[in-house]
Formats: structure tokens, C-alpha cells, sequence
């Protein structure tokens, strides 16, 4: 899992406040220099963390005045446990102080690695998908986005062997493309399906604009190229690129790779290979190592990534 961002510290810091309702509605957010000095940090890295709580709902901003905590359902989704979870803490932490001395606190963190090391080796969902590097990336991305592990697995082995889904998963993850396989009572049985939409991953697009200006796109489909050219484009910066989409094949994308990349007509530092999944997979490892070759990399939107949140039943919802 990729480190966390400061930005998604202070986040973080942010929506366990309101989880544990410690700031209420109305609530005058610490300004910027009180938040940089609460969460050693910048003022900089305070403001983003502040307008991003702003994006999903939680805050509002008054001019001149500051951050607030907003009243709506995007903060009642938060504090909606908070009573259940602040008696289970009450009940256990009676039993630590009545059969222990044990410091409640010191229990309390050994339980939280404890748990983080559980999940870990027995994750609660996984991410479906047809081509394994898929399936692997989304999988990693919905960990990083929900704090939660996310196991991976190949739509194809499933349907083979069912059996490859251990019982600790109880949340199937994947995009509508696959829900018919996914869902089916031999794959499935009786858990839920979970579907999600996925668009390309910032960082991958950042790549891409930083590397060229000429991008050749390989993939398998030559019009699924445009619009991935298309969506590009639309990322700040790709309007200056110069896309060459082309329809490449597992057996000679190494080939066209070394052509691409070996052409007298621009330096190798003004070009990039964008490849489909299934070139990606296909390609000589030496390209895969190579920082003018790219993937596909896709990324799960936020409308999804917090129905998986309340599938999985995480009490403070996406945080990242």
C-alpha cells in the first residue's frame, strides 16, 4: 500500500473528530495556523486537507471566516455508530479495568495492530477482475482508498475453481463488465456483489504528460484507445500531446515497442508507450522496467469506493 499523504493524515485526523463527535455541526474548524501547529504540519497541506473535506460534503467554507463542519447526511453517515461504538469501548474497556491492569489505552492500540494484522492475512473482500495486473492494481487501490486489505483474484480461475475464495471473504468486488460470472451462485453463493466504476488513475495520467509530448497508445481495440486518448487529453497538460493509437497483438507488441522507442525521427525522452492491460501483460519484462513504457492504470471513483465502504461497514467511511 502506497505511504499515506499528509493531506490524507490531516483527512483522517479530520473525520475521526466528527466520528467521535468531538466537533459537532457548526463547529468553527482549527484555522490554518492552529491546524499546522496541532498536526505538524504546513499551512499548505492544512488548506488542501480542509477544501478536500469540503469536496465530500463535510465542511463548508465562509469567507473570511473560516472552515466549518456542515449539517447534513454526509456527516450524519459518520456519527450514525457512534453510540453503538462508544459502548462497546465503555463494556470492554470495563472488563480491562475489572480483570487487568492493564493500561485501557495500551490494550486498546495492541487490539487495533492486532486487528490491522488479521485483516491483513484474511481480507474481508476482493477485487474481481479477467486479467490478473488488473486485478492485482484495482485490488491495491481499494486498500489505499479504504484502509481496508483487499485480496485479487482472476475472474477465470473462479469460475474454474470456486473454491479459491477463502471463507473470511465476504464481499465480492468488480465492474459491471464481469457481474454475470461474478454473481453467479456457483462463484458468489451467497455473498454480495459489489459493483464498481473505474477510470483512469491520476498518477498514470500525470505520467503520461510528463513523458511526452508523443504518446503511441497500444491496445487491443483501437476505438477503446481513442477514448482512452480522449480522457487524456481532458488531464491537465494532455491537451499539448500528440497521440499515435494503434492496434498492437501479444505475440509483436515487443517489436513495436523497440520500433516505437528506437526511431530516429524524435529523441526517446520526447516519446511514451501507453499499453493496454493485455499488452502490458504480454510484453518482454526489460519494457515493463522501462520509464517510457506505461500501463493502464485505473483508479475506483468515489461514488463506488464509498458503497464499498458501507458494504464492508467501516463506521467512518472512505477517508482517503
Amino acid at each position: 500500500m502506497a505511504a499515506e499523504s499528509k493531506v490524507d493524515w490531516v483527512i483522517k485526523a479530520c473525520v475521526y473528530k466528527i466520528g467521535t463527535g468531538a466537533w459537532e455541526p457548526g463547529d468553527r474548524l482549527p484555522s490554518l495556523r492552529q491546524g499546522a501547529r496541532t498536526w505538524s504540519v504546513d499551512q499548505l497541506t492544512v488548506r488542501r486537507a480542509y477544501q478536500r473535506l469540503q469536496e465530500m460534503g463535510l465542511v463548508r467554507c465562509k469567507p473570511q471566516s473560516g472552515y466549518y463542519l456542515a449539517q447534513n447526511r454526509a456527516v450524519d453517515s459518520l456519527t450514525v455508530h457512534a453510540p453503538m461504538i462508544e459502548r462497546f469501548y465503555n463494556e470492554f474497556a470495563g472488563r480491562i479495568e475489572a480483570e487487568s491492569k492493564l493500561s485501557v489505552l495500551g490494550v486498546f492500540r495492541f487490539l487495533a495492530m492486532l486487528a490491522e494484522e488479521r485483516a491483513a492475512r484474511s481480507p474481508e473482500c476482493a477485487y474481481i477482475e479477467c486479467a490478473e495486473y488488473d486485478a492485482r492494481h484495482m485490488a491495491a487501490r481499494i486498500a489505499a482508498r479504504l484502509g481496508a486489505p483487499c485480496a485479487a483474484f482472476v475472474v477465470e480461475d473462479l469460475v474454474q475453481n470456486p473454491l479459491l475464495l477463502s471463507d473470511h471473504i465476504r464481499i465480492l468486488v468488480t465492474t459491471a463488465f464481469h457481474t454475470k460470472e461474478v454473481s453467479a451462485p456457483k462463484v458468489a453463493r451467497t455473498r454480495p456483489v459489489v459493483l464498481v466504476s473505474a477510470a483512469l488513475a491520476d498518477e498514470m495520467m500525470a505520467r503520461v504528460v510528463e513523458l511526452g509530448p508523443e504518446v503511441h497508445l497500444f491496445c487491443l481495440d483501437p476505438e477503446q484507445g481513442e477514448h482512452v486518448a480522449g480522457d487524456i487529453r481532458a488531464f491537465p497538460g494532455g491537451q499539448s500531446l500528440k497521440f499515435i493509437v494503434k492496434a498492437g497483438r501479444p505475440e509483436n507488441i515487443d517489436a513495436a515497442v523497440q520500433e516505437v522507442l528506437s526511431s530516429p525521427d524524435l529523441p526517446p525522452e520526447g516519446r511514451v508507450v501507453v499499453l493496454s492491460t493485455t499488452l502490458w501483460e504480454a510484453v518482454d519484462e526489460r519494457w515493463r522496467e522501462c520509464e517510457r513504457v506505461v500501463p493502464y492504470m485505473h483508479d475506483v471513483d468515489d461514488a463506488s469506493a464509498a458503497r464499498l465502504a458501507a458494504a464492508i461497514g467501516l463506521p467512518l467511511g472512505v477517508q482517503r
